[in-house]
Protein backbone atom coordinates (compact mmCIF):
# COMPACT_ATOMS: atom_id res chain seq x y z
CA UNK A 1 0.00 0.00 0.00
CA UNK A 2 1.17 3.70 -0.96
CA UNK A 3 -0.08 7.12 0.62
CA UNK A 4 0.30 10.05 -1.51
CA UNK A 5 1.71 13.29 0.22
CA UNK A 6 -0.71 15.57 1.03
CA UNK A 7 -3.53 13.94 -0.66
CA UNK A 8 -4.78 11.43 1.99
CA UNK A 9 -5.45 8.52 -1.01
CA UNK A 10 -4.13 5.08 -0.57
CA UNK A 11 -3.83 2.64 -3.68
CA UNK A 12 -2.41 -0.98 -4.28
CA UNK A 13 -0.29 -2.36 -6.23
CA UNK A 14 -3.20 -4.36 -7.57
CA UNK A 15 -5.19 -0.92 -8.30
CA UNK A 16 -2.17 0.65 -10.43
CA UNK A 17 -1.88 -2.70 -12.54
CA UNK A 18 -5.62 -2.46 -13.41
CA UNK A 19 -5.30 0.82 -14.64
CA UNK A 20 -2.53 0.01 -16.82
CA UNK A 21 -4.39 -2.89 -18.12
CA UNK A 22 -6.87 -0.70 -18.67
CA UNK A 23 -5.32 2.20 -20.61
CA UNK A 24 -3.14 -0.59 -23.00
CA UNK A 25 -6.29 -2.22 -23.97
CA UNK A 26 -8.08 0.79 -24.56
CA UNK A 27 -5.65 1.76 -27.16
CA UNK A 28 -4.85 -1.76 -28.86
CA UNK A 29 -6.04 -2.03 -32.65
CA UNK A 30 -7.27 -5.42 -32.51
CA UNK A 31 -9.87 -4.08 -29.02
CA UNK A 32 -11.28 -1.12 -31.06
CA UNK A 33 -12.93 -3.53 -33.56
CA UNK A 34 -15.04 -4.55 -30.85
CA UNK A 35 -15.48 -0.82 -29.49
CA UNK A 36 -18.14 1.69 -30.70
CA UNK A 37 -14.84 3.94 -32.26
CA UNK A 38 -15.29 1.04 -35.31
CA UNK A 39 -18.51 0.21 -36.59
CA UNK A 40 -19.76 0.02 -40.08
CA UNK A 41 -22.91 -1.34 -42.12
CA UNK A 42 -22.42 -2.67 -45.02
CA UNK A 43 -25.93 -1.04 -46.89
CA UNK A 44 -25.71 -1.88 -50.16
CA UNK A 45 -24.11 -5.25 -52.11
CA UNK A 46 -24.39 -5.06 -56.23
CA UNK A 47 -23.21 -8.38 -57.86
CA UNK A 48 -24.94 -10.10 -60.82
CA UNK A 49 -27.04 -12.92 -60.21
CA UNK A 50 -25.23 -14.85 -62.62
CA UNK A 51 -21.64 -15.32 -63.51
CA UNK A 52 -20.68 -17.51 -66.54
CA UNK A 53 -17.40 -19.51 -65.72
CA UNK A 54 -13.96 -17.63 -66.54
CA UNK A 55 -16.04 -14.48 -67.30
CA UNK A 56 -15.35 -11.28 -65.19
CA UNK A 57 -18.47 -9.49 -63.21
CA UNK A 58 -18.10 -6.44 -61.18
CA UNK A 59 -18.92 -6.06 -57.54
CA UNK A 60 -19.91 -3.10 -55.63
CA UNK A 61 -20.26 -2.82 -51.83
CA UNK A 62 -21.50 0.06 -50.03
CA UNK A 63 -20.44 1.02 -46.55
CA UNK A 64 -21.31 3.76 -43.80
CA UNK A 65 -18.90 4.42 -41.43
CA UNK A 66 -20.81 4.44 -38.14
CA UNK A 67 -18.29 4.65 -35.49
CA UNK A 68 -16.47 7.80 -34.08
CA UNK A 69 -12.89 7.01 -35.54
CA UNK A 70 -11.32 8.19 -38.36
CA UNK A 71 -9.78 5.14 -40.62
CA UNK A 72 -6.68 6.94 -42.24
CA UNK A 73 -4.54 5.25 -39.74
CA UNK A 74 -5.45 1.97 -39.08
CA UNK A 75 -5.52 -0.96 -41.59
CA UNK A 76 -9.41 -1.10 -41.73
CA UNK A 77 -10.58 -3.54 -45.17
CA UNK A 78 -13.53 -4.97 -46.95
CA UNK A 79 -13.77 -8.39 -46.03
CA UNK A 80 -15.52 -11.25 -48.16
CA UNK A 81 -16.35 -14.79 -47.34
CA UNK A 82 -17.97 -17.50 -49.10
CA UNK A 83 -20.62 -18.66 -46.53
CA UNK A 84 -21.70 -21.72 -48.82
CA UNK A 85 -21.07 -22.74 -52.04
CA UNK A 86 -21.00 -26.18 -54.52
CA UNK A 87 -18.33 -27.46 -52.10
CA UNK A 88 -19.57 -26.23 -48.91
CA UNK A 89 -18.45 -23.16 -46.74
CA UNK A 90 -15.17 -21.52 -46.57
CA UNK A 91 -13.87 -22.34 -49.89
CA UNK A 92 -10.97 -20.38 -50.67
CA UNK A 93 -11.50 -19.50 -54.19
CA UNK A 94 -9.44 -15.99 -54.78
CA UNK A 95 -11.22 -15.32 -58.00
CA UNK A 96 -13.93 -14.58 -55.91
CA UNK A 97 -12.05 -13.36 -52.69
CA UNK A 98 -10.90 -9.87 -52.35
CA UNK A 99 -9.97 -7.23 -49.75
CA UNK A 100 -9.19 -4.01 -50.41
CA UNK A 101 -8.33 -1.50 -48.12
CA UNK A 102 -10.34 1.71 -47.15
CA UNK A 103 -7.37 3.75 -48.21
CA UNK A 104 -8.67 7.38 -46.95
CA UNK A 105 -9.90 8.73 -44.80
CA UNK A 106 -13.51 7.91 -43.64
CA UNK A 107 -14.93 10.02 -41.02
CA UNK A 108 -17.98 8.90 -39.11
CA UNK A 109 -21.25 9.22 -40.87
CA UNK A 110 -19.41 9.20 -44.33
CA UNK A 111 -20.83 6.83 -47.10
CA UNK A 112 -18.87 5.15 -49.93
CA UNK A 113 -18.54 2.07 -52.07
CA UNK A 114 -15.87 -0.24 -52.91
CA UNK A 115 -15.57 -1.30 -56.56
CA UNK A 116 -13.43 -4.57 -58.08
CA UNK A 117 -14.11 -7.60 -60.28
CA UNK A 118 -14.08 -10.97 -59.87
CA UNK A 119 -13.88 -14.04 -62.40
CA UNK A 120 -16.62 -17.02 -62.50
CA UNK A 121 -14.61 -19.97 -61.13
CA UNK A 122 -14.52 -23.20 -62.61
CA UNK A 123 -17.04 -24.70 -60.79
CA UNK A 124 -20.49 -23.83 -60.99
CA UNK A 125 -23.49 -24.03 -59.08
CA UNK A 126 -25.17 -21.66 -56.11
CA UNK A 127 -22.87 -19.39 -53.95
CA UNK A 128 -23.85 -17.33 -51.12
CA UNK A 129 -21.31 -14.83 -49.90
CA UNK A 130 -21.22 -12.27 -47.15
CA UNK A 131 -19.47 -8.48 -47.08
CA UNK A 132 -18.07 -6.49 -43.77
CA UNK A 133 -15.56 -4.68 -42.43
CA UNK A 134 -12.74 -5.76 -40.74
CA UNK A 135 -9.71 -3.91 -38.75
CA UNK A 136 -6.65 -6.26 -39.23
CA UNK A 137 -8.10 -9.79 -38.62
CA UNK A 138 -11.16 -8.46 -36.33
CA UNK A 139 -15.19 -8.01 -38.15
CA UNK A 140 -16.74 -5.41 -37.20
CA UNK A 141 -19.84 -4.07 -37.95
CA UNK A 142 -23.03 -5.00 -39.97
CA UNK A 143 -22.63 -8.00 -42.86
CA UNK A 144 -24.41 -8.40 -45.82
CA UNK A 145 -25.04 -11.32 -48.11
CA UNK A 146 -25.79 -12.33 -51.33
CA UNK A 147 -26.85 -15.01 -53.11
CA UNK A 148 -25.54 -15.48 -57.17
CA UNK A 149 -25.04 -18.58 -59.58
CA UNK A 150 -21.70 -19.72 -61.14
CA UNK A 151 -22.35 -21.20 -64.80
CA UNK A 152 -21.30 -23.07 -67.57
CA UNK A 153 -22.47 -23.37 -71.08
CA UNK A 154 -19.40 -25.33 -73.10
CA UNK A 155 -18.54 -28.93 -72.76
CA UNK A 156 -15.12 -29.54 -75.08
CA UNK A 157 -12.52 -32.21 -74.96
CA UNK A 158 -9.58 -32.63 -77.80
CA UNK A 159 -7.98 -36.13 -78.44
CA UNK A 160 -5.21 -36.42 -80.79
CA UNK A 161 -3.71 -39.20 -82.52
CA UNK A 162 -0.06 -39.12 -81.19
CA UNK A 163 -1.76 -39.05 -77.60
CA UNK A 164 -3.03 -42.76 -77.93
CA UNK A 165 -0.22 -45.49 -77.05
CA UNK A 166 -0.46 -49.05 -76.99
CA UNK A 167 2.06 -51.25 -75.87
CA UNK A 168 3.65 -53.62 -77.25
CA UNK A 169 1.96 -52.90 -80.74
CA UNK A 170 1.77 -55.22 -82.39
CA UNK A 171 0.82 -57.73 -79.54
CA UNK A 172 0.51 -61.50 -80.25
CA UNK A 173 -3.26 -63.03 -79.62
CA UNK A 174 -4.83 -63.30 -76.63
CA UNK A 175 -1.94 -61.16 -74.84
CA UNK A 176 -1.87 -58.28 -72.38
CA UNK A 177 -1.42 -54.83 -73.49
CA UNK A 178 -1.68 -51.50 -72.23
CA UNK A 179 -3.34 -48.49 -73.25
CA UNK A 180 -2.74 -44.88 -72.46
CA UNK A 181 -4.82 -41.68 -74.13
CA UNK A 182 -4.24 -38.47 -72.80
CA UNK A 183 -7.25 -36.02 -73.44
CA UNK A 184 -7.77 -32.26 -72.89
CA UNK A 185 -10.27 -30.67 -71.31
CA UNK A 186 -11.16 -27.58 -73.54
CA UNK A 187 -14.55 -26.62 -72.36
CA UNK A 188 -15.36 -23.88 -69.55
CA UNK A 189 -17.75 -26.39 -67.60
CA UNK A 190 -15.01 -28.80 -66.20
CA UNK A 191 -14.80 -32.64 -66.60
CA UNK A 192 -14.68 -33.15 -62.82
CA UNK A 193 -18.43 -31.17 -63.02
CA UNK A 194 -20.14 -33.31 -65.22
CA UNK A 195 -18.34 -36.76 -64.93
CA UNK A 196 -17.48 -37.85 -68.98
CA UNK A 197 -16.09 -41.01 -69.32
CA UNK A 198 -13.82 -42.14 -72.41
CA UNK A 199 -15.26 -44.58 -75.29
CA UNK A 200 -12.86 -46.79 -76.80
CA UNK A 201 -14.37 -49.04 -79.54
CA UNK A 202 -13.45 -51.20 -82.79
CA UNK A 203 -14.58 -49.42 -85.91
CA UNK A 204 -12.81 -51.24 -88.36
CA UNK A 205 -11.61 -55.59 -87.39
CA UNK A 206 -10.95 -58.60 -89.53
CA UNK A 207 -14.31 -60.59 -90.55
CA UNK A 208 -14.83 -63.00 -88.21
CA UNK A 209 -13.03 -61.32 -85.18
CA UNK A 210 -14.81 -61.15 -82.06
CA UNK A 211 -13.92 -57.48 -80.68
CA UNK A 212 -15.83 -57.21 -77.39
CA UNK A 213 -12.45 -57.37 -74.96
CA UNK A 214 -10.74 -53.73 -76.36
CA UNK A 215 -14.48 -52.25 -76.12
CA UNK A 216 -14.18 -50.55 -72.89
CA UNK A 217 -15.54 -47.37 -70.77
CA UNK A 218 -13.66 -45.00 -69.12
CA UNK A 219 -15.23 -43.08 -66.47
CA UNK A 220 -13.63 -40.06 -65.45
CA UNK A 221 -14.45 -40.48 -61.55
CA UNK A 222 -11.54 -42.72 -61.29
CA UNK A 223 -8.71 -41.29 -62.58
CA UNK A 224 -7.18 -38.01 -61.14
CA UNK A 225 -6.20 -34.97 -63.58
CA UNK A 226 -2.84 -32.53 -63.97
CA UNK A 227 -4.71 -29.62 -64.20
CA UNK A 228 -6.84 -29.77 -67.86
CA UNK A 229 -4.87 -33.19 -68.81
CA UNK A 230 -6.30 -36.67 -68.35
CA UNK A 231 -4.21 -39.15 -68.83
CA UNK A 232 -6.70 -42.62 -69.44
CA UNK A 233 -4.30 -46.00 -68.41
CA UNK A 234 -5.66 -49.38 -68.63
CA UNK A 235 -4.12 -53.15 -69.34
CA UNK A 236 -6.76 -55.23 -71.40
CA UNK A 237 -6.16 -58.88 -73.53
CA UNK A 238 -6.12 -58.64 -76.86
CA UNK A 239 -8.42 -60.50 -79.65
CA UNK A 240 -7.37 -64.17 -80.72
CA UNK A 241 -7.25 -63.15 -84.46
CA UNK A 242 -4.77 -61.66 -86.01
CA UNK A 243 -5.34 -58.59 -88.01
CA UNK A 244 -6.01 -54.88 -87.98
CA UNK A 245 -8.26 -53.66 -85.08
CA UNK A 246 -8.52 -49.72 -85.88
CA UNK A 247 -10.22 -48.34 -82.67
CA UNK A 248 -11.52 -44.83 -82.29
CA UNK A 249 -11.58 -42.78 -79.14
CA UNK A 250 -14.00 -40.53 -77.88
CA UNK A 251 -15.36 -38.62 -75.02
CA UNK A 252 -18.54 -38.67 -74.01
CA UNK A 253 -21.80 -37.22 -71.59
CA UNK A 254 -23.84 -39.71 -71.79
CA UNK A 255 -25.29 -39.99 -75.39
CA UNK A 256 -24.01 -37.15 -76.69
CA UNK A 257 -20.22 -36.51 -78.08
CA UNK A 258 -18.15 -34.03 -76.94
CA UNK A 259 -15.14 -32.98 -79.53
CA UNK A 260 -13.91 -34.80 -82.13
CA UNK A 261 -12.75 -38.09 -81.85
CA UNK A 262 -9.06 -39.35 -82.58
CA UNK A 263 -8.69 -43.29 -83.82
CA UNK A 264 -5.80 -45.62 -84.15
CA UNK A 265 -4.94 -49.04 -84.88
CA UNK A 266 -3.98 -52.20 -83.13
CA UNK A 267 -2.25 -54.76 -84.89
CA UNK A 268 -2.48 -58.02 -83.64
CA UNK A 269 0.00 -60.73 -84.74
CA UNK A 270 1.59 -63.98 -84.27
CA UNK A 271 5.34 -63.97 -84.42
Amino acid sequence: MKTLLGQGLTISRVTVAAAILFTMTAFSPEARAANPNFDAVVTRVSIPDRIEIGKTARVSVTVTNEGYADWRNHDVKLMSQIVAGPSGRGQNIPELLHFPTAKEGRNSGETWTFQYDVKGPDTPGDYEMEWSMALKSANFGKCMRHKFEVFGTNQAAEIHEGDIKYSPNPVQPGKKFSVSVLVTDTGDVPFKVYNPTLKMSVVKKPSGSNSACIEKVFNTRFFKPDGKKWTFEQSLVAPTQEGAYAIRWQMCDGSTTIGDSAQKTLNVVVK
